[in-house]
């Protein structure tokens, strides 16, 4: 990513005259090619055509404002690996920290300096594709968080093997080789996601479950246990 400069911007604001001023700037200062748009569906529209290596948004639209452009831009191929930098007249420092929890790469306050702002963002943009680390950081957290939606319904369908356990419907055997399963990829993926004391609780739940074997009448203590164990996962996840 050394080798590569900064060529490519889509400017995305409702005000033409910012526009002017931000084209004016951003080619004949910083030697630019910039794409404007007025809006941000017209952003979604035009954006994958042109190709931008930097986006930059303001915040306060009609419409779809800023931030909301900028989940759906997520959803675009071409859009959603291209860094964002906002653009906002509310350069609070909690705002300032929401656009960047959002994933932004930075934010520069409204009004800018026209002769300034080429630089700004040709260092914002060698930043973001200059930190492995950072963007690896951002992607992984949202696999962690998509893999977090996922564990309430894994451990419904424990949960409901652990029922039928508790009440000694159908085949013991049966049904402790299924939450052993279950208990087996979580105990083999859920640190991997950053959740570390569920798959502990999972791996502890699965020792269990071997133990207890596959014939046999299936001793009380050794149900219950299993029982408690696939409620402690519960209480893990909340």
């Amino acid at each position: 990513m050394a080798d590569i400069e900064l060529n490519r911007i889509l400017h995305v604001d409702d005000e033409s005259d910012i526009r002017q001023v931000a084209r004016l700037a951003l080619e004949t200062v910083g030697g630019f090619t910039v794409e404007g748009c007025a809006s941000g569906r017209e952003a979604l529209e035009k954006g994958p055509r042109f190709a931008p290596q930097l986006i930059l948004l303001d915040v306060m639209m009609p419409g779809l404002d800023g931030p909301a452009t900028f989940e759906a831009m997520k959803e675009i191929d071409g859009l959603r690996e291209v860094p964002v930098v906002f653009v906002t007249a509310k350069a609070m420092p909690s705002e300032l920290r929401r656009f960047l929890d959002m994933g932004a790469a930075g934010v520069i306050a409204k009004p800018f300096d026209p002769m300034a702002i080429s630089g700004q963002l040709r260092e914002i943009w060698r930043q973001a594709v200059s930190d492995p680390e950072a963007k690896f950081a951002e992607k992984f957290e949202a696999l962690r968080k998509a893999y977090a939606g996922r564990l309430d319904e894994r451990l419904k369908e424990m949960e409901g093997q652990r029922d039928a356990l508790a009440s000694a419907s159908g085949s013991d055997g049966e049904t402790v080789e299924r939450i052993s399963r279950a208990a087996h990829k979580l105990a083999g993926n859920a640190a991997t996601f950053g959740f570390a004391e569920l798959g502990d609780a999972a791996a502890q739940l699965e020792t269990v479950c071997e133990g207890a074997g596959k014939d046999g009448a299936l001793p009380d203590s050794i149900r219950q246990e299993i029982v408690d164990r696939v409620g402690a996962l519960r209480a893990l996840i909340g």
